[in-house]
């Protein structure tokens, strides 16, 4: 696991708290985004992104209900090609594969809204 990812230390703790979000109920409308979580550190996938108010961080993909509730999230540790591992999503830049990853726990029939992706 240590050589797969970025997080493996505090791996368990994302584990539980995406378990507790995978839990809660999923509406027919979904928000898909992006968020900086901010953090100084010294972390291979920082991020720095000058236009965020936040600029240097974490980034996290999340998908939401309309009451900002989270659905469901992940990391991004800095390879958008291990987001989405299936061939037929290769063509899809870092945004529409977090977006595939995210919809994936989701059953047929909800709305998705995102933007720039």
């Amino acid at each position: 696991e240590k050589a797969s990812s970025k997080f493996w230390k505090v791996n368990p703790i994302v584990k539980s708290v995406r378990t507790g979000c995978l839990i809660n109920s999923r509406p027919k409308n979904v928000a898909v985004d992006e968020q900086m979580v901010p953090f100084w550190g010294n972390v291979p996938a920082r991020q720095v992104i000058k236009s965020k108010p936040n600029p240097c961080g974490l980034k996290i993909f999340v998908a939401a209900a309309p009451d900002g509730l989270p659905l469901d999230f992940f990391l991004y540790n800095g390879k958008g090609d291990l987001i989405v591992e299936e061939e037929m999503f290769q063509g899809l830049d870092i945004g529409g594969k977090a977006v595939v990853k995210l919809i994936s726990t989701f059953p047929p029939g909800f709305s998705v809204y995102m933007d720039r992706f």
